[in-house]
């Protein structure tokens, strides 16, 4: 049993020498090509360097699993490479069909292995996650391939739509109140309620005001019936959307022209993102509100927290399609700039260009000769 223990503990040695080796090599490797990406990489860089790193990661943990093949064939406990293989890859994963076993003095090697497997294939889980969330990381702080990097985490890529949190049925359920009201559209009761003494701008959980829920659910006589109880219509609620933009990320242009006529302003610095309702609505293409939000006063040129302004969000995290190039437009046609430059000191002109966006690039290059 020592001698058993012994050899167990010299390929555990081998295979940990191997592993750290190998994934520290692909972590490496991995980050520098990312780091060093251009924006003519497209949308799939991201995807086939995980791809790669995943790739070596199967080939490393097969190594491995050989590696005790090849002793097993060695001390003659298995007849030949292919068996030896094959049981030494159901242990390392631990699958153990049992249609394949070593002799009695070597048995203790399956469940060893075993353990060894495990512990392998969790480092390399940690190792997916470390690079996936250093991918992350830089594609949020630097622009580029940020759509590519969420949409392998199976995120939505800095998606406002789903950076809102509208109140859930189970929320809507517990409301009570000016809350209850606001989320049944019931203006009447609002009044009722607001006579009673009951607080326009109290908060929910989620540290919203019954305007927010009467914009997230488009009840608009609920909404003027708050304002005209003194609601504040530039509330901010967790996630520091106020209705504007709650409008703005929901294509809802009835609500937005309510909310901007309620006194809320287009000017106002919101999200986790510092953006505001002009840069959300942009990256989403939902030209009419932007439109709608330009007319209004919103800020053409402001830049959010991660070096974006409305004009380069339309590109970036656009598709190029119609309503995305109509948005462009109507910032282009506005005056946006055309001058300010993301984090790398791409413009507009690059980053369309970079991303095969044709129409975009037509219109950013009329714009640039006159």
């Amino acid at each position: 049993m020592l001698k058993v223990l012994l050899c167990a503990l010299a390929l555990t040695a081998i295979t940990v020498m191997m592993h750290a080796a190998g994934t520290l090599l692909s972590m490496r490797r991995v980050t520098r090509l990312w780091s060093a990406r251009k924006a003519q990489r497209g949308r799939l860089g991201a995807e086939l360097l995980i791809v790669r790193l995943v790739s070596t990661l199967l080939v490393l943990h097969l190594a491995e699993a050989l590696v005790w093949a090849v002793f097993l064939v060695l001390i003659g406990v298995l007849p030949d490479l292919e068996a030896a293989a094959y049981f030494s890859l159901t242990s390392y994963t631990t699958v153990g069909y049992g249609d394949v076993l070593l002799p009695e003095p070597w048995r203790l090697l399956g469940p060893l292995e075993a353990a060894v497997g495990v512990l392998m294939l969790g480092w390399s889980t940690g190792v997916l996650v470390a690079v996936l969330g250093k991918i992350y990381s830089q594609a949020w702080a630097s622009g580029a391939g940020l759509l590519a990097a969420a949409a392998i985490l199976g995120a939505a890529p800095f998606d406002a739509a789903h950076a809102q949190v509208p109140p859930s049925a189970g929320d809507k359920a517990r409301y009570t109140g000016l809350h209850a009201a606001a989320a049944r559209g019931d203006a009447q009761e609002i009044k009722r309620l607001v006579a009673q003494g009951a607080k326009p701008d109290a908060r929910d959980g989620y540290e919203r005001t019954p305007l927010h829920v009467a914009a997230y659910g488009r009840h608009h006589e609920a909404m003027r019936a708050l304002a005209a109880a003194g609601a504040a219509p530039n509330a901010l609620e967790r996630d520091r959307y106020d209705i504007v933009t709650i409008a703005a990320v929901a294509d809802d242009v009835p609500t937005l022209k309510l909310a901007l006529s309620l006194g809320c302003s287009a000017k106002n610095v919101t999200s986790r993102y510092d953006g505001t309702a002009l840069i959300a609505a942009a990256h989403l293409g939902h030209d009419e509100v932007v439109r709608t939000l330009i007319a209004a006063g919103a800020p053409l040129d402001h830049v959010n927290n991660l070096g974006w302004t409305a004009l380069i969000e339309s590109i970036v995290l656009g598709n190029g399609g119609p309503r995305h190039t109509a948005t462009l437009k109507a910032l282009v046609d506005a005056g946006a700039s055309l001058k300010l430059a993301d984090r790398q000191g791409r413009t507009p002109l690059e980053l369309a260009r970079g991303r095969g966006y044709r129409e975009m690039t037509a219109l950013l290059e009329k714009q640039g000769r006159n």
